[in-house]
């Protein structure tokens, strides 16, 4: 892949994010209240998502049961191993709602505590119109007002940035009727209240993991496999989806997706790419795009014996089985809050599925040139001159003069895939990596220390031997990553984050750079900071 395509490849990749920044976020009004439900975005500005081509029948594939060795069935209802359901009401908040469930559910697992956590935080820390006094957050993105959509991601990676969650009782979310409201979430206050805020420091967040998207039968296996075993380590995966399918009390759809009476869900691969529904209230009809994302709800059990005959009859999946989803419309709605989605569901196999590992609590401190937490995946597009299963990152990072004894024992790492295989470089000084053209050259200028295999896709700690840093200076850390799938051929995602979603990062040149394996062995380096992208390839300062 030569440079000018894979500068095309990022501008398109930051106009996509740019438009679906508030993409996975829904200002859904919960189904018993008695007015039509208003989307975060027209439907115009939402984008759809490319489909991947699946090289697999959805409707042939047969999941085995066997291949895990987690229970058939697993629902934490039952054991109180579940956050409490809210709602969201007339706030376009269900990303952070999502965000903090999942949070919420990791520090449930790690340490055995129940903690309600504040959606209503992360709206104001991603917010540019959040403080009287400070009308631009410094962790804003670009464009994005209180009450409006985000990811559910963003939450995540603020706290692999250190910006932990605060909790319902310390920034308050819902009123006294338990509904989250535009009031709440639009007050006025400083950014030296909101600073003052406490934030939970009991644990630390290591980590935001993901699971990679169907491609063939083994790979479709593996989203259920790898969804139960991440519900199973971390407490929940988010699942983002259109939620206009769940209202079946506002619209009427010739095929409907959800069955109200079983509270199940199924939009199968071969579903139409648009479709229109009738609004009940008044009888207009809407066309709907099907595979726009615009609702972010939460993963946290499952039931391998759930019957394909509770699904619609126009949208019945092969084989029995389903998710148990967390919605944040409150108790009223679905089966107390909840509902559940197919195994062969397309949002389900074809998604990203994300969640937070989280550890104990720690003082260090992560050094990264990125400043913002907003965080996305896309997919590699196959080039006839690009056929490498290789990507290495570079990074320049300064450390404070005020660290006389600094050391660190610990990076954070973008893992391309499950499974990717890496070795990661220290040089005590600044590089400029668009000189390293091989493997080779960069085994000759930074010295390796660690070598492995990322068990998660997405942002993860990884453990190194302790290394001193030289206070007041620069150093680099490079990156070296294989897809042992292949990037060219399985389309596996390549992260890199987009600080504020719209606007492009201010890391100086030559500070954070990324590039891909070429035929000839050597590297087709980007400076990426100056396209406006940048990857969180960074240190644990101690």
């Amino acid at each position: 892949m030569k440079k000018h395509q894979l500068q095309k490849l990022v501008v398109a990749l930051m106009l996509t994010t740019i438009l679906s920044s508030g993409a996975t976020s829904a200002n859904v009004v919960p189904g018993h209240v008695i007015k039509d439900p208003i989307l975060g975005g027209q439907q115009s500005e939402w984008v759809t998502p490319a489909r991947n081509v699946h090289q697999f029948n959805a409707k042939k594939w047969q999941y085995k049961h066997q291949q895990t060795a987690l229970p058939a069935t697993y629902d934490p209802r039952n054991t109180n191993q579940v956050t409490p359901i809210r709602d969201q009401y007339e706030t376009g908040l269900c990303w952070t709602y999502s965000g903090t469930d999942i949070l919420a559910m990791s520090k449930l697992k790690k340490t055995g505590i129940q903690t309600t956590f504040s959606p209503n935080y992360f709206n104001y820390l991603f917010a540019d119109n959040a403080f009287t006094d400070n009308p631009i957050n410094p962790l804003a993105v670009s464009g994005r007002k209180l009450a409006q959509g985000g990811t559910s991601s963003w939450t995540i990676m603020a706290g692999v940035l250190g910006y932990n969650p605060a909790t319902e009782d310390d920034f308050q979310t819902l009123d006294a009727d338990g509904h989250g409201t535009k009031e709440l979430a639009t007050k006025e206050i400083t950014q030296t209240t909101f600073n003052q805020t406490p934030t939970d420091q009991s644990f630390s967040v290591e980590g935001y993991v993901q699971n990679d998207g169907a491609f063939s039968d083994e790979s479709a296996q593996a989203v259920v496999d790898n969804t139960k075993k991440l519900i199973s380590e971390n407490g929940a995966v988010e699942y983002s989806f259109n939620a206009y399918f769940l209202l079946a009390d506002r619209l009427t759809f010739e095929k409907p997706a959800y069955n109200v009476e079983t509270g199940a869900l199924n939009l199968p691969s071969d579903y139409e790419s648009s479709i229109t529904a009738t609004k009940n209230s008044n009888g207009e009809d809407i066309k709907i795009s099907t595979w726009s994302h615009n609702h972010a709800t939460t993963i946290v059990g499952w039931d391998d014996n759930f019957s394909k005959g509770k699904f619609a009859k126009d949208v019945q999946p092969a084989q029995d089985g389903a998710f148990l989803v967390k919605n944040s419309w409150g108790t009223e709605w679905g089966e107390d809050g909840y509902f559940w989605v197919s195994y062969e569901d397309y949002y389900l196999l074809e998604g990203l599925l994300g969640t937070a590992k989280v550890g104990q609590p720690t003082n260090e401190k992560l050094i990264t040139s990125a400043d913002a937490p907003a965080s996305s995946d896309w997919g590699l597009e196959t080039d006839d001159q690009y056929t490498g299963k290789q990507v290495v990152l570079a990074n320049v990072l300064d450390i404070p003069n005020t660290q006389t004894n600094a050391k660190f024992s610990a990076i954070s790492l973008p893992a391309i895939s499950n499974g990717a295989k890496y070795s990661i470089y220290y040089v005590n000084h600044e590089v400029d990596a668009t000189t390293l053209t091989t493997e080779d050259q960069v085994k000759q200028v930074g010295k390796k220390i660690k070598s492995g295999v990322a068990e998660n896709h997405g942002q993860v700690k990884v453990n190194v031997p302790t290394q001193k840093l030289p206070a007041g200076q620069k150093v680099t850390l490079i990156a070296v990553e294989q897809d042992p799938n292949g990037i060219s051929e399985d389309g596996a995602g390549f992260q890199i984050q987009i600080p504020g979603a719209s606007l492009p990062t201010d890391a100086d040149a030559g500070k954070n750079m990324l590039a891909w394996q070429q035929e000839d062995g050597t590297y087709e380096w980007l400076d990426i900071a100056t396209e406006g992208v940048k990857t969180y390839l960074g240190l644990y300062l101690k």
